[in-house]
């Protein structure tokens, strides 16, 4: 379904990091499209939004970033990470 979808989503996903870690300096330096915004929402705590697509390229960035961020919107996104990681956990059952 992901390859297939060619709609565009709003992202928003929560970050959990210091303010001068390097995913944020990557993400300033190299934002992932012209319509990205990063805020700091509370100390340690960031808000990435940007209009993308689902894409395999984009799931397996979210994935790389493990506990440190949260997909918060669109719950199509945030679907498609929890059905990825539930069957990734039955392999290992």
């Amino acid at each position: 379904a992901i390859d297939r979808d060619h709609s565009f989503y709003e992202l928003e996903v929560e970050l959990y990091t210091e303010a001068k870690s390097n995913l944020l300096r990557d993400l300033q330096d190299s934002p992932l499209n012209e319509t990205q915004t990063l805020v700091e929402v509370s100390t340690g705590v960031w808000r990435l939004s940007a209009s993308v697509k689902r894409t395999v390229q984009l799931r397996t960035w979210l994935l790389a970033l493990g506990a440190q961020a949260k997909v918060c919107a669109p719950k199509e996104i945030r679907n498609d990470l929890v059905s990825y990681l539930s069957t990734m956990q039955q392999n290992y059952s």
